[in-house]
């Protein structure tokens, strides 16, 4: 089936506050341009940043920002990168989750099938034809125990959201080992699917973005590290999942960016029916 690949990256950057392991002269100023810098680097297509305080103005120049959704700390939004001509038709907050509505034109990026040798071949598709996805931006209730709140958050968010149209749900979602996608097909891509597995490619392994034995962020907190972020999908596909934000920022024993690290991936998005 003929497809559109796109980057994806999320991070919660706990805006305005620096790790407790930061040097004497760490500011937050220079937290910000480090993470803006951190960003930057992976030359993602959709960006989806939470626990903002103000827009990344470092972005602005490449990317342009989306709307905005509260939640319990700061602010959730999205970006798309200008390169990429992403067309954003749709766009509403729901509680502490953003939905957008996506239209990727193909001139953009690398349009593939594959053969009926299984081979991956460069698709021509005809001129104007365009992939279409909802992206939903989420930053989740916190605590353990909350589960329930965090499943009817999600759900509250997909209520407008068009069955026939491929969805990304991602963020950090504040769950636990024993939480999953919410209902309706959605897959982890962390975990590997029943069609999947057997087929000889290394399964994905869950990405731990929360780990304070490393990452000595707060003072004290010597939790088990915990996979918060996670990236959801349905009718379509998600690979390469790869963490960011996980190398040290300086010399500093522990000392990181933020208190999570983030999370890029690649995904495929079927071509829209015309």
């Amino acid at each position: 089936m003929a497809a559109v690949n796109l980057k994806i990256l999320t991070w919660n950057i706990n805006d305005g506050e620096i790790s407790c392991s930061a040097p004497p002269s760490w500011t937050t100023d220079i937290n910000r341009e480090k993470i803006t810098q951190e960003i930057l680097k992976h030359q993602a297509d959709i960006l989806c940043i939470q626990e903002l305080d103000r827009p990344l103005e470092g972005l602005l120049e490449l990317y342009t920002a989306h709307g905005h959704a509260s939640s319990h700390k700061g602010f959730v939004q999205l970006y798309t990168c200008n390169k990429a001509n992403i067309m954003v038709s749709e766009l509403m907050p729901v509680g502490p989750c953003l939905v957008s509505r996506m239209q990727v034109p193909v001139s953009f990026a690398t349009s593939t099938e594959e053969s009926a040798a299984g081979q991956t071949s460069i698709d021509q598709p005809p001129s104007g034809q365009f992939a279409e996805l909802y992206v939903i931006g989420t930053h989740l209730a916190p605590f353990r125990g909350n589960d329930q709140a965090r499943q009817q958050q999600l759900v509250k968010s997909m209520r407008n959201v068009d069955e026939d149209v491929p969805v990304v749900i991602l963020g950090d979602m504040n769950m636990r080992s024993d939480e999953g996608p919410p209902p309706g097909g959605f897959q982890d891509i962390a975990i590997p699917s029943p069609a999947s597995s057997g087929q000889g490619s290394a399964a994905p392994v869950p990405q731990n973005t929360w780990a304070p034995q490393v990452n000595k962020y707060f003072e004290g907190n010597d939790a088990p590290a915990i996979r918060f972020d996670r990236i959801f999908v349905r009718g379509c596909s998600g690979s390469d999942l790869q963490l960011m934000g996980d190398t040290p920022a300086s010399e500093a024993p522990g000392h990181f960016l933020s208190d999570h690290y983030g999370l890029t991936a690649t995904l495929s998005v079927p071509l829209a029916s015309i």
